[in-house]
C-alpha cells in the first residue's frame, strides 16, 4: 500500500512543508513556530479534513514495519504539542465510533497519550487492551495481531527472564498469556512452527525448569520480533515528508 499525506488545503501543505524543513534544520525557536502554525492551520478546517488528515499520516508512519507498541515513541514528525491539539481528539473520537485502524493506532502512540498536562499518570485503556480492541473492531487486521503477538510474547519474557532462579508471575497469569498467544497465531505459518516454544511455556508454568524445557523456551520468546515482522503484510506505506 501507498500512503501519502491528505492535506485539508494548500495552507496546511505548507505549514507542513516548513513545519518538517525547521524540524530538519531549523533552530529551536523555528521548530517551535513552525510547530504552532501548523497546529492552528489543522484546527482550523472542519473536523472531517482533520480526520483524514490523521488518518493518512497514520496510514504514512504506522501502517509500515512497526515492530512494537512502543517501537514507534513518539511517531516520526511526531510533537507533543501536535499530538494533543490535533491528534488526540481524532483518535479518541475515531475509536469510539469504532472505526477500523484507530485503536491500533492509538496503541502505537500510546506513549503520546501517557504525558497529559500536570502529574504524569498512565493512559487507559494500555496500549495491549487497545490491540485487543483493534482486533474486535477487525478481526482482520493483521497488524494488530502481530503487534499484539509480539507484545504478549514480550510480557512471557519478562516474567521468565529469572528462571530458573524464580518466576516473576503467577502461574495462572503465565498460562492464560500462552493460550492468548497460540490462538493468536492458530492459522499463520508460525503456528506450526511455536508449538514446540509453547509446549515447553506450558512446562515452565507447570514447574518444569530445567534447561531443555527453558531453552525451547527461550528460543520462541527471542523469535518474538521475526514472528511479527512475517506476520506483517508484505506491503508498506510511504514515508512522505513534503
Amino acid at each position: 500500500m501507498t500512503a501519502k499525506l491528505q492535506f485539508p488545503n494548500d495552507r496546511c501543505e505548507r505549514a507542513w512543508a516548513l513545519y518538517v524543513g525547521a524540524e530538519k534544520s531549523g533552530s529551536r525557536a523555528e521548530k517551535l513556530s513552525t510547530l504552532d502554525a501548523l497546529s492552528a492551520e489543522l484546527i482550523a478546517v472542519s473536523p472531517e479534513a482533520r480526520r483524514q488528515f490523521v488518518e493518512s499520516w497514520c496510514m504514512a508512519f504506522l501502517d509500515g514495519d512497526a515492530m512494537s507498541p512502543l517501537a514507534v515513541g513518539n511517531g516520526e514528525w511526531m510533537r507533543l504539542p501536535l499530538f494533543r491539539s490535533v491528534f488526540r481528539p481524532v483518535l479518541e473520537s475515531g475509536r469510539l465510533e469504532k472505526r477500523a485502524g484507530y485503536a491500533r493506532w492509538s496503541a502505537q502512540l500510546h506513549g503520546l497519550f501517557s504525558r497529559p498536562e500536570g502529574a504524569y499518570r498512565l493512559y487507559e485503556p494500555s496500549a495491549k487492551a487497545l490491540l485487543q480492541e483493534a482486533l474486535q473492531v477487525d478481526p482482520g487486521d493483521v497488524r494488530a495481531r502481530a503487534l499484539l503477538i509480539e507484545s504478549m510474547l514480550s510480557e512471557m519474557d519478562y516474567f521468565c527472564h529469572e528462571l530458573p532462579s524464580g518466576l516473576l508471575v503467577k502461574v495462572e497469569i503465565l498460562s492464560e498469556r500462552i493460550s492468548e498467544v497460540e490462538a493468536l497465531l492458530s492459522g499463520t505459518i508460525w503456528a506450526a512452527r511455536s508449538r514446540t516454544g509453547l509446549s515447553a511455556l506450558r512446562r515452565v508454568a507447570a514447574g518444569d525448569w530445567s534447561d531443555p524445557v527453558l531453552d525451547d523456551a527461550f528460543r520462541l520468546l527471542s523469535l518474538r520480533f521475526r514472528i511479527a515482522k512475517a506476520l506483517l503484510p508484505k506491503t508498506r506505506g510511504s514515508r512522505f515528508l513534503t
